[in-house]
């Protein structure tokens, strides 16, 4: 393919800036060598995404200060340039032409003082592309610097004015910058395509922050002519979740995904990174590029060996931007008994414990559990188990006082069967585990607590966490087949909630989200799935005492109404 050169040694000047330093773009200035018959033009480059704890710019290489990572510049990175003029019509019929100007500027300086900041410099070549309708005939390099040549020797003029002027990519549209490390710049990771596009095979993981920055992040800027610059779109750019994962089993290895959607249950989305990842001392570290967007984020990690021991680690609801996140989590599977594990020191007691229910601290020997306090550091552990033949219910139960604050996560039903609870799905009876934390005021995280059971009994949840005031994050609940009573008031005056766990079930119960959310003052988001609302008082009085505006997601086409028992006032309806 024969190549015209045009805009011979256009000197860019890369400014990379960390957000949080100056304001001022601090571009290298340049003085471009005068090429006969053109105009020398800098053009300034702003571009970024990429670092840790505080906002700013991508770079190529880490420097590591401490909890910080802050990327710089290296010597061998390029700046690929990409942009198009769309749609110039000849006189012939039904005939355009599309203009391309593309190339791999070279990284040729770097400022000593500050290696966040470099000059890029190169040829960028223009081609004209001949297409018919919707279809490309083919490409041809017909263009010189002051306009097109045809194969009959005519000149087209209309591309001269542009490219003489003072900024030769004014003419062009989406004209887009992207930085390239030295370490992608082979065959493997990207090649330049016949219309000079870039494209990339790249990873979506990486076994650590470092490698993943140098072979997949997309770090780009969109050219702006009133400007001269390449300004930094966020959404544009990638961000990184640098993920350690412990509380797994050390030596196994496991299959990781990356989920993500719009509702607590992150069911909309999976992206698999490894197949096989060896846990070590029993924790995984990896790195992984985040979606944008307000959703709930996690990880899938499943037993390569044993496929039904599967793990899920959220990330929580996040609107990820162009920054590295570090995120380090517990992983919580159906092989973890229930656990209140102690955020400050103090006790827990459990009132009117059922004959057959033990406890372990810290992984030690079972013991019976008794109204006496279990006494507790932070970061001790308390299981609870139940011994799997005389306990059916915990109705008159309450896991609910003490003074150490606390969370609560690992299998449920581990107090139901303490051997074969990480396969069980099925509640033995009605008011199972009713009222088993309530009024606890001191529990602060329910989100790690599993609920397996997908088929519910008759008011097996009912003001299972009423009144608890601290509790921020509330447990998933996957059920799908209702019951009777099955959540009623389940979070009732749970004053420090925000959003609620998302409900899939597509048709309700008589009663069974009653009062659910009522008195939780701080709740601003719920998301319904169901379709079926005509169960007698199925949502009575529901969100009766919730925040004035917030955010109720739905599919269901019509049958819910306005106010404390349906849609409240003030909140705006979306459809799911």
């Amino acid at each position: 393919m024969n190549r015209t050169k045009t805009l011979g040694w256009l000197v860019m000047a890369a400014a990379l800036l960390l957000a949080g330093c100056s304001s001022e773009d601090g571009v290298i200035e340049e003085q471009t060598p005068q090429q006969p018959q053109q105009t020398a033009a800098t053009i300034h480059v702003t571009v970024g995404a990429g670092i840790s704890d505080g906002e700013g710019a991508t770079r190529s290489t880490v420097v590591k200060d401490g909890s910080t990572r802050t990327l710089q510049f290296t010597t061998g990175d390029k700046l690929y340039v990409w942009g198009q003029k769309d749609k110039i019509y000849d006189q012939y019929d039904n005939y355009y032409f599309e203009y391309v100007v593309a190339g791999t500027l070279e990284l040729v300086a770097i400022d000593p003082e500050d290696p966040t900041k470099a000059t890029f410099s190169g040829d960028l070549s223009v081609y004209r592309a001949e297409v018919q309708g919707d279809y490309a005939e083919g490409t041809d390099i017909l263009m010189t610097l002051y306009g097109v040549t045809y194969p009959d020797g005519n000149l087209v003029s209309d591309l001269s004015g542009f490219l003489q002027s003072a900024d030769p990519l004014a003419g062009f549209e989406n004209v887009e910058a992207t930085l390239i490390h030295e370490d992608a710049v082979k065959d493997v990771d990207y090649f330049i395509s016949e219309d000079d596009r870039m494209v990339y095979y790249w990873p979506d993981c990486a076994a650590t922050v470092e490698e993943l920055m140098t072979t997949e992040l997309w770090v780009s800027g969109e050219y702006d002519s009133g400007t001269k610059s390449f300004a930094l779109e966020k959404d544009r750019n990638q961000p990184i979740v640098n993920c350690t994962i412990s509380g797994l089993e050390a030596g196994v290895s496991y299959k990781v995904d990356y989920i993500y959607g719009t509702t607590a249950a992150m069911s909309d989305h999976t992206k698999a990174l490894f197949s096989s990842m060896t846990a070590t001392a029993g924790t995984l570290s990896f790195a992984f590029i985040a979606q944008t967007g307000d959703k709930f984020h996690g990880i899938r990690l499943t037993n390569t060996a044993e496929p039904t021991d599967t793990y899920d680690v959220s990330i929580g609801q996040k609107e990820f931007e162009s920054k590295v996140y570090n995120a380090a989590r517990t992983a919580i599977g159906k092989k973890t008994p229930l656990t209140m594990e102690a955020i400050t020191g103090g006790n827990i007691v459990v009132r009117d414990p059922k004959s057959g229910m033990k406890y372990s601290k810290n992984g030690g020997a079972k013991a019976a559990v008794t109204s006496d306090a279990i006494r507790v550091s932070a970061g001790d552990k308390v299981r609870f188990y139940g011994n799997g033949q005389s306990i059916t219910s915990y109705y008159g139960t309450r896991i609910s006082g003490g003074s150490a604050k606390v969370k609560v996560y690992g299998n449920i039903m581990s107090l139901v069967d303490e051997t074969g609870f990480a396969t069980a799905t099925t509640l033995p009876e009605e008011y199972t585990f009713s009222y088993l934390f309530s009024n606890y005021m001191a529990l602060t995280d329910a989100s790690g607590l599993l609920l397996p059971a997908e088929t519910l009994t008759q008011r097996c949840y009912m003001e299972m966490f009423y009144g608890c005031t601290s509790l921020t994050a509330a447990p998933a609940l996957p059920a799908t087949t209702l019951s009777m009573s099955c959540y009623a008031a389940m979070f009732e005056r749970c004053t420090s909630l925000t959003t609620a766990p998302a409900l899939p079930a597509k048709t309700l119960a008589n009663y069974c989200y009653q009062e659910m959310f009522l008195g939780c003052t701080k709740l601003n988001a719920v998301t319904c799935l169901a379709y079926d609302i005509r169960a007698t008082d199925c949502t009575t009085n529901w969100l009766y005492g919730v925040a004035a505006s917030g955010t109720f997601t739905t599919p269901a086409p019509s049958g819910w109404t306005d106010g404390i028992s349906g849609i409240p006032e003030g909140w705006t309806r979306v459809k799911y």
